[in-house]
């Protein structure tokens, strides 16, 4: 198989590990923060753990002496003719479909963010609005966008009828947003979804990770503005939705979960139980991948050396 071919379906097979120990231990936890770096770290250690191995130690030499004057000549058989191979494999078709699919993503990624940034431009400045940390950029979309936010933009919809209290809300929310960078974590799962498009759990980690955003800054909300009417507020705005892949915003679904999740307190006991054992999975497919690729590589090298003596016994032997 093409080791480009093999090294993406090692990376599948880890992700799929991973994913299966998220839903199996975190996903249900009320440690948001926590959950979000799990669903980072595990994503991009995919990619590393193929390239893992062991630190190679003193090892005899492979090569034998040369005393093949001592040893019976073998001649080698003559060569039987091979057909010529396809100008075309099969394993760099599917290299080449593979590398078609993820040039697509990466396009797509760049035209999105691209257009958003165009977007968030094309609105007018907000000056006066209050609460904004050093940095933040806010605009008002006058009612053509919900509120949302992109990366150190704030959009801020105007037009909405709401309360002081409920805009003190929305705007701990989007700020958690802000603060939190989750702009870049979505940047950062989109490539690895172009790069495993192929890969139904790539798709399903980018939805998690999203979800895990909105809990952490409704969770913040709740904390720094009053939990009064917060949930009230988020059935309101179930009727809004907001289409854009970078952009954070309160009226983003799913409201059902996020109500649920505001609500749910995991004890601390079993969640660090919970998240020890999936450290615990990290680390034994660190080590299994960190031996099977030693021996990988130990294999390689051994026949590597053996097709090198048997080449210069055939050397020796036709220069006699």
């Amino acid at each position: 198989m093409h080791p480009y071919l093999a090294y993406l379906l090692q990376v599948s097979a880890y992700l799929t590990l991973f994913w299966l120990a998220y839903r199996w231990l975190m996903h249900a936890d009320s440690f948001f923060a926590r959950t979000r770096w799990y669903l980072l770290a595990t994503a991009l250690l995919s990619w590393v753990l193929p390239l893992v191995q062991l630190p190679q130690g003193t090892q005899p030499p492979l090569a034998e002496p040369l005393v093949i004057w001592l040893q019976p000549a073998e001649v080698p058989a003559p060569e039987a003719e091979t057909p010529a191979a396809p100008a075309v494999t099969w394993p760099q078709g599917l290299l080449a479909v593979w590398a078609l699919g993820a040039a697509i993503g990466l396009a797509l990624i760049g035209w999105r963010l691209w257009s958003t940034y165009r977007l968030v431009r094309s609105l007018p400045s907000a000056p006066g609005l209050p609460g904004l940390p050093a940095g933040v950029r806010a605009r008002f979309t006058g009612g053509r966008y919900p509120t949302f936010s992109f990366f150190n933009y704030l959009a801020w919809d105007q037009t909405q009828p709401l309360s002081p209290a409920q805009q003190r809300q929305v705007l701990a929310h989007e700020l958690a947003h802000l603060q939190g960078r989750h702009s870049l974590d979505l940047l950062l799962a989109e490539l690895w979804r172009a790069a495993l498009w192929f890969h139904p759990v790539a798709h399903l980690y980018v939805r998690a990770l999203k979800d895990q955003h909105e809990y952490l800054a409704d969770a913040r909300a709740q904390a720094q503005a009053g939990a009064a009417g917060y949930g009230q507020l988020m059935a309101q705005a179930a009727l809004q939705q907001l289409h854009l892949p970078f952009a954070s915003s309160f009226y983003q679904s799913p409201i059902k979960a996020r109500l649920t999740m505001l609500t749910k307190k995991t004890s601390r006991l079993l969640g660090h139980t919970r998240t020890a054992l999936a450290l615990g999975i990290a680390a034994a497919l660190g080590l299994a991948a960190a031996c099977t690729n030693s021996l990988d590589r130990l294999t390689r090298d051994q026949n590597l050396a053996q097709r090198g003596q048997t080449d210069l016994k055939a050397q020796y032997i036709k220069e006699l």
